[in-house]
């Protein structure tokens, strides 16, 4: 297993190389800034958000982008009663 702290060019590279290859899916946690930048490399399928029913009156945005994508949810489900998944792909 390796670890990408930080989201430099070399690092996408390796992960598209990573993409071509056969074999299960890669997951990417807890990183939105990661997750932007491998989004703007065309490196991420579909995005798993869970929302947890809390209230902050603010924090950091899940996803900012320099440009606009277009997301379909494809499934939900809800866990205790309280928390969901939201499973999106990019279209």
């Amino acid at each position: 297993m390796r670890r990408l702290e930080h989201p430099d060019h070399r690092a996408a590279d390796e992960l598209a190389a990573v993409k071509e290859q056969p074999g299960k899916d890669i997951l990417l946690t807890g990183s939105s800034t990661t997750a932007a930048a491998l989004t703007e490399r065309g490196l991420l399928d579909e995005y798993h958000v869970i929302v947890h029913p809390v209230v902050l009156g603010g924090g950091k945005p899940v996803h900012q982008p320099t440009s606009r994508r277009t997301l379909q949810l494809v499934d939900s489900r809800t866990f205790d009663n309280r928390t969901v998944l939201l499973r999106h792909d990019l279209v």
